[in-house]
């Protein structure tokens, strides 16, 4: 697989809190005064789809540094900082839709879609490189690498896997439509079907969007219908947050400072101090609610929201257009790479990459 590192670009965040600053002690300027961003395009090769109007979704950097990026009807992207690598159906995926990707802590590639699990495995006989096999989620199966027969196709009833995450203990957590499962490395099974859980609140965690271990190794599930925020202790399954107070969630961040950050579309950005809920924390008005949360390197939290691109320091809360620069007010922040670039998707599979002040175009 090709590897690179990212060109060292030190990120320029003193330039946006300055901004952020100069709004506030100074008289207002001309507009074309004030932008603190630009646009420029990239000189490397732009990232091609092959389905316009579907959207990037969520990315991660592997250990290589190499981004991997999901989309909703196009399959999944590869970038090495020069080439983008396309992988669809075509290269075993089970879907073109493709809503989360993992990397664990072996350096295996998982690949969830609409309709199932992917692994990503070495193939000397595809053109790319590497291809992709389906593996079961709906019950309790053997090691993956050796007792399923991985060319025998999807076993199970379409099962949408929104979410993973892999725990300090190892254990991957798959959040999907029809429940949570877990990877001990060696079986899948469904987490409910723990004897030893308690479960009073009888929570079924069906289409979980998000999963969250904190710093004190709680399990938080951020749920689309009916369960709203729910916890886990290590012993204890209870509902933390009920659906009616935060309804649909699709992602949820833990700061430096310990507060859980919740992506509620319907109910705006939320805030759980461990004792108390704050539904939309900065008061915006709510047409549509934001879908990606990510704090960087500094501390200071992106995230999406009708209005623009939301910026928050700690302190202060602003929200970005056009007008500052953006190239798009429509953008959602993706991941933070290993040089303090933040990766944002738009609106016709457009990406771009940010170090602090200039926004560079990867699509076309």
């Amino acid at each position: 697989m090709p590897t690179f590192n990212f060109i060292s670009r030190q990120s320029n965040w003193l330039l946006v809190l300055m901004f952020l600053s100069s709004c506030n002690a100074q008289p207002k300027k001309n507009v074309s005064e004030e932008k603190p961003f630009n646009t420029v395009d990239t000189q490397t090769e732009k990232l091609s789809p092959t389905l316009k109007y579907a959207v990037l979704g969520s990315g991660i950097q592997d250990r290589f540094g190499n981004l991997w990026l999901t989309s909703a009807g196009d399959g999944l992207y590869f970038f090495n900082g020069k080439t983008f690598i396309h992988y669809t159906k075509e290269d075993g995926l089970d879907n073109n839709i493709v809503y989360s990707v993992l990397e664990d802590q072996q350096g295996n590639i998982w690949v969830g879609t609409k309709t199932g699990l992917n692994l990503m495995k070495t193939d000397k006989h595809s053109p790319k490189g590497i291809s992709f096999t389906t593996i079961p989620t709906k019950s309790s199966v053997g090691n993956i690498h050796s007792t399923i027969n991985l060319s025998g196709g999807l076993p199970i009833r379409q099962n949408g896997v929104w979410t993973m995450m892999q725990d300090k203990e190892g254990i991957i957590w798959i959040g999907t439509d029809d429940g949570v499962y877990c990877y001990d490395g060696k079986y899948i099974k469904p987490f409910l079907d723990n004897k030893e859980l308690i479960n009073e609140d009888s929570l079924e965690l069906k289409a979980i969007f998000s999963i969250l271990q904190d710093t004190k190794g709680h399990i938080w599930f951020a749920a689309c219908v009916t369960e709203g925020i729910s916890r886990y202790d290590g012993q204890t399954l209870s509902n933390i947050i009920p659906h009616d107070q935060i309804r649909r969630t699709d992602h949820i961040v833990e700061d430096r400072n310990g507060f859980l950050w919740f992506a509620a579309g319907f109910t705006g950005m939320g805030r759980y101090d461990g004792k108390e809920f704050k539904g939309n924390y900065f008061k915006e008005q709510i047409i549509r609610g934001p879908s990606h949360i990510l704090e960087d390197h500094e501390g200071n939290l992106w995230s999406n929201s009708y209005a623009g691109l939301g910026f928050y320091d700690g302190t202060t809360y602003k929200i970005f257009t056009e007008r500052d620069g953006l190239p798009h007010k429509n953008i959602n922040p993706l991941l933070q790479d290993k040089s303090g670039n933040i990766w944002f998707n738009g609106p016709d599979m457009s990406l771009y990459s940010f170090d602090g002040k200039t926004f560079v175009k990867y699509s076309e």
